[in-house]
């Protein structure tokens, strides 16, 4: 599938592509990670999507700043409420990850921790975040 760079990736554009999933958009943000994570503990929706055109200080994994350019990248974060035992809270990372590896490019590589590679450009990093309760996992960002 891919992502071409001439693509309208708007927040306002998502919004429209998403259809009926609840989604925020904004033209600049602090951080979509924190905006989502706030949702999430609020009750947000699984499936639920905060897009921002820009993010001040977006965070990676392990918090780790990760830039990204206006119009030239996307920012967002999903918020999931997964039925998924606490042990099982780790697949959470691969199947983000390798998920959006093949929808960036099938010929996409990971690279451990958290980047994906297309060729030798980066075009994501993924960071998960699991809130777990005692039935498992409650939500994850």
């Amino acid at each position: 599938m891919g992502v071409d760079a001439g693509e309208d990736l708007s927040a306002g554009t998502l919004a429209r592509v998403l259809g009926d999933r609840p989604v925020r958009t904004y033209p600049a943000l602090v951080s979509t990670h924190a905006d989502a994570l706030a949702w999430a503990r609020a009750g947000g929706a699984g499936g639920a999507v905060v897009v921002a055109d820009y993010q001040a200080a977006p965070r990676g994994r392990a918090g780790l700043p990760w830039a990204v350019r206006p119009g030239l990248g996307l920012g967002f974060s999903l918020v999931l409420r997964p039925d998924l035992p606490a042990e099982r809270e780790g697949w959470l990372y691969a199947a983000a990850v390798c998920g959006i590896a093949d929808t960036a490019d099938p010929a996409a590589t990971v690279e451990w921790p958290d980047e994906v590679r297309a060729g030798v450009r980066r075009v994501a990093a993924v960071g998960v975040h699991a809130e777990l309760g005692p039935a498992g996992v409650d939500w994850a960002v």
